[in-house]
């Protein structure tokens, strides 16, 4: 999702703020994280995860298009790591989706119509 489906399912949650306001609040908390992590603080959002910044130290590497061996210089980053609530999300979404084709498949050849799946083993099996 980009910012602007953000701020487009926001309004649509919440028909009595305008996208404008919508949008001034999302770009004031994504500037005060962004704010924050600069200097070097640590943004926890409870319930989503941790944002938080650190140093790469300068190390040998080679440059992907002549394999030269190069120096990559020091580097600030930034690291997260979700909400263990969030990660249960994503995997149950996952797992929905995961079974929903599985079910579509063995529906698909159960009604004699041809699968997607262009492996051997499985147009033998159908």
């Amino acid at each position: 999702m980009v910012r602007s489906g953000l701020v487009a399912r926001i309004a649509g949650r919440y028909p009595h703020l305008s996208e404008a306001e919508i949008d001034a609040v999302v770009g004031a908390i994504l500037r005060r994280i962004g704010d924050a992590l600069a200097a070097g603080d640590r943004v926890e959002l409870r319930g989503f995860g941790v944002f938080a910044p650190f140093s790469r130290r300068s190390h040998p590497g080679l440059n992907p298009y002549t394999k030269r061996p190069i120096l990559i210089g020091d580097r600030r980053l930034i690291s997260f790591k979700p909400a263990k609530s969030i990660k249960r999300h994503v995997g149950d979404v996952a797992a929905r989706m995961i079974v929903g084709r599985k079910i579509a498949a063995v529906r698909l050849r159960l009604d004699g119509h041809a699968t997607t799946d262009a492996s051997p083993a499985h147009a033998k099996a159908g």
